[in-house]
């Protein structure tokens, strides 16, 4: 279980049939980086909370959001067989857009992307 504002939620591990991988996905430019996960077994929903996208015209700069992938666990390595997780601050565009020319990075942000960071803390390297 893990809490978030006042809320307690339940968790409970999966296993997956399938991933259904955007058909837009385009690794190196990260756009619709995004994918469904067919389930073995059916959850009920009434006990446990799916993942949910943000509305679009929100603003969350400043809040804590969670990260879940298989990313890499160290830069040049292979991913993880594990679901993994982090947590991030929501950051806004313009600070992401910087952080992104200081690493050369040919990443361009798009309005459907939220970027996250916390110190010590990485998404895709661990």
């Amino acid at each position: 279980m893990f809490f978030t504002s006042d809320k307690l939620f339940s968790r409970k591990n999966l296993h997956i049939a399938k991933v259904i991988i955007h058909e837009g996905y385009d690794k190196k430019m990260q756009i619709n980086d995004i994918a469904l996960l067919q389930l073995r077994e059916p959850v009920d929903l009434s006990v446990y909370m799916p993942a949910c996208l943000p509305a679009k015209d929100n603003d969350w700069t400043g809040q804590t959001g969670w990260v879940y992938g298989w990313g890499t666990l160290r830069e040049g390595g292979s991913s993880s067989t594990l679901l993994r997780e982090t947590t991030q601050e929501v950051v806004d565009s313009v600070r992401c857009e910087e952080a992104l020319q200081r690493e050369e990075s040919s990443v361009q942000i798009t309005e459907d992307m939220l970027c996250g960071y916390t110190a010590g803390q990485d998404s895709c390297q661990g």
